[in-house]
């Protein structure tokens, strides 16, 4: 499609149609779009993940005054908010995919798949797909825990797990000035660092685990949602051919 000269120019900035697009090429771009939305934020999740462990105290972090606790809270609330997006946009993909016709502001989990309003149209179409809505709601299950820790720090404060106060309390006490008693610096920094290195290492592999499984319960989805879009794409250009 972006090799179809008949279709493109040359553009600095992406895909440039100079025509309008048949409907079947809109839905390839839509859907294409729309999955690579959320393969992005996978692949943030991933880097949110090795971050975790990649603080070095550089010159510019010292200026600023980035501890390697506020580096550790940073990627944390980072993966955090990428994992809760990661449901909203593969409802983006179903609505697009199966074409159920909802607009970007009803493409939720909370519409899609567990209407509180008796209105079940969007979750009757995605049951009407052979083990979507299950898939779906395995997903959403998985995600779910995180939702509540999300919408806390969006708009009341801090991420505040209790496993991370130790290492804020390293953090703080690094910072005061404590004059000539080099011993108890030394001796601290070694303790600190022992210590948020094993908080950080099981952190991550949390985190990784979580990559994981969510990874594999998207694979799930996709695979019941190929074929659903390789034949739509081809009832499409068919229709299209006999015009």
């Amino acid at each position: 499609m972006i090799e179809d000269q008949s279709l493109v120019r040359k553009a600095r900035d992406g895909f440039a149609p100079k025509r309008p697009l048949k409907l079947s090429e809109e839905y390839l771009r839509n859907t294409s779009l729309a999955l690579s939305e959320i393969e992005m934020l996978m692949k943030q999740l991933k880097q949110a993940t090795l971050y975790l462990s990649s603080y070095r105290s550089i010159p510019a972090f010292k200026k600023n005054e980035i501890t390697r606790y506020d580096h550790i809270i940073y990627h944390l609330e980072m993966h955090l908010f990428k994992t809760t997006s990661v449901l909203d946009r593969l409802m983006i993909l179903a609505n697009i995919i199966l074409e159920l016709g909802g607009t970007q502001r009803n493409c939720k989990a909370s519409v899609f798949l567990f209407p509180k309003n008796g209105k079940k149209e969007y979750r009757d179409k995605i049951d009407s797909y052979t083990g979507l809505y299950r898939a779906l709601v395995k997903v959403a299950v998985c995600i779910e825990p995180y939702r509540e820790d999300r919408n806390m720090i969006a708009h009341h404060k801090n991420i505040d797990y209790r496993e991370l106060r130790p290492v804020e309390m390293y953090s703080l006490l690094l910072r005061l000035d404590r004059g000539a008693d080099k011993d108890f610096i030394s001796n601290f920094k070694v303790l600190a660092k022992t210590e948020t290195d094993r908080t950080v290492a099981r952190l991550k592999k949390s985190l990784e685990i979580f990559n994981d499984d969510l990874k594999l319960l998207l694979d799930e989805v996709y695979s019941i949602l190929r074929p659903i879009f390789t034949q739509r794409y081809h009832e499409v250009m068919d229709d299209e051919k006999a015009e």
